[in-house]
């Protein structure tokens, strides 16, 4: 069997490029991929930004939650790339997704 793997890194949500990410899930769509990993970078993690922190910089945090950082990476990218893997071809298996945490 040949497998197709769509690999995305680095997407760094909040701050993604979004035509790009459009760009991919529309590619993704098209292709058919049997695998898709999200490898890393997947979010900024800003309101827990260890480098901030260390500097003692509390401006940076302020306005800043993690639990919605996590709601908007769930709206704008995992659940849209859920739909797309679904639409896939229902004779085929199931796209496989691999999501991992950290760099």
């Amino acid at each position: 069997m040949i497998r197709k793997i769509v690999l995305l890194p680095d997407i760094h949500y909040p701050k993604q490029n979004k035509p790009a990410v459009k760009a991919v899930f529309e590619f993704i769509e098209w292709f058919k991929p049997t695998t898709v990993a999200l490898i890393g970078d997947a979010m900024e993690m800003d309101s827990i930004n260890p480098f901030k922190m260390t500097r003692d910089d509390r401006k940076h945090f302020e306005g800043k939650n993690l639990i919605e950082e996590y709601k908007g990476f769930d709206r704008e990218i995992l659940t849209p790339l859920e739909q797309i893997c679904e639409r896939s071809d229902k004779r085929r298996r199931p796209v496989e997704k691999i999501f991992m945490g950290g760099n």
